[in-house]
């Protein structure tokens, strides 16, 4: 890994995000979109600890979200996009994957009473390698979901280059001969120059706890996700809302039923 330009990319996306301030929805699809990456990333392989501290920075809502890592052919990974090219109509948005994604998608409009479709995105990501030449690119969808009060529950649908390895595992169903694997990670947001604590760090090494940098203040959030996959498509249905695993799960299900139905 280029640790020195991986240093110097962290100090400008900080200088960016000390200069100004964001609404805290533009900073929550930030947090989501920076977990997003580093759940995908695990999932793929083992993460190097000294890289598990992401910059949370605004800036990556439209040119991507970096997550590095320190294992295997690919090192990092990008993607982004620009709320100009968000799709509010579910089954444009279910053409347009189609299209990239070489499946047919259905999205349900409803996860439950009050959640429902909002808007949603299909662009690529980007694979790098420790020398930051791309070895690869392959698309994804992101369907966002917004409850009453403006909670959001998003679900991604990916062609990655490489196959998932489901490391976490904190309950795992199988439904429709599809392996459900659920997930509840810890957060620990805080702002540039803020150091952990001790016994932060030690959970951090310990794997429990994911440590980001760069929010206006500390924050701690728990990350809820259910994954599957489904031929050569791998799912992810996610959210930093306050709702219980097996909810998460019985959506997850519903998902499934839509698509086989």
């Amino acid at each position: 890994m280029n640790i020195g330009w991986e240093e110097e990319l962290r100090k400008n996306l900080v200088a960016e995000i000390t200069a100004l301030d964001f609404p805290a929805e533009t900073e929550e699809r930030i947090r989501t979109e920076i977990h997003r990456q580093i759940r995908k990333r695990r999932m793929v392989m083992k993460l190097n600890r000294k890289h598990t501290g992401v910059v949370l920075a605004a800036a990556l809502i439209l040119v991507g979200a970096v997550t590095a890592i320190g294992a295997g052919k690919v090192a990092f990974y990008s993607s982004g996009h620009s709320v100009n090219d968000e799709i509010t109509d579910i089954h444009a948005l279910e053409e347009r994957a189609k299209g990239e994604l070489g499946k047919s998608i259905y999205c349900p409009e409803t996860l439950a009473d009050g959640v429902s479709f909002s808007r949603g995105i299909v662009m690529d990501v980007d694979a790098w390698d420790e020398e930051n030449n791309k070895v690869g690119t392959f698309p994804e969808m992101c369907a966002y979901y917004q409850d009453g009060a403006g909670g959001r529950f998003n679900l991604s649908i990916s062609r990655p280059i490489e196959a998932s390895v489901y490391e976490k595992k904190d309950q795992v169903e199988v439904y429709q001969d599809i392996q459900l694997y659920g997930a509840v990670d810890q957060y620990l947001f805080l702002p540039p120059e803020e150091k952990p604590s001790a016994e932060d760090e030690q959970l951090e090494a310990a794997g429990e706890l994911f440590i980001s940098y760069g929010s206006s203040e500390v924050e701690r959030k728990t990350f809820t996700s259910v994954s599957w996959d489904r031929g050569e498509l791998h799912y992810l249905l996610h959210t930093y809302e306050d709702i219980s695993l097996n909810q998460l799960m019985e959506w997850a299900k519903q998902i499934v039923d839509h698509e086989i139905k």
